[in-house]
């Protein structure tokens, strides 16, 4: 795999596309011929980043910038639905968990007090 590295006289839009182009290619070139083993090592003990876990952080970062506009329409969707769910509901109503741990519920007074440091 090959990149090239951006020129140093570009327009703006040139400038920038080159740039990620650089960027994105020095991930793959990174992870080409790895094993999926080697892929998901991580490099530095206290890390729990591998290459693998990057790339998969950077689709993320992918979506979120050139899907902005869908992704901030499907957020304030699910704040719409979140206020519908809790609409009526008291402070000190106990609700199931919908989270990691859906055993748990939650008092939503307590968790109120919580963040306001009680």
């Amino acid at each position: 795999m090959e990149r090239a590295e951006p020129g140093l006289v570009l327009r703006e839009r040139q400038a920038l596309e080159a740039s990620l182009d650089f960027h994105r290619d020095t991930l793959l070139l990174k992870c080409a011929g790895l094993t999926a083993a080697q892929l998901k090592e991580r490099p530095v003990p206290p890390s729990r980043l591998s290459l693998l876990g990057l790339v998969r952080h950077m689709i993320e970062v992918e979506r979120w910038w050139f899907h902005a506009a869908a992704n901030t329409e499907a957020f304030k969707h699910e704040v719409g639905r979140a206020r519908v769910a809790v609409a009526g509901k008291r402070l000190d109503d106990v609700v199931p968990s919908h989270g990691h741990h859906p055993e748990r519920v939650r008092n939503m007074a307590s968790q109120g007090s919580k963040a306001a440091g009680a």
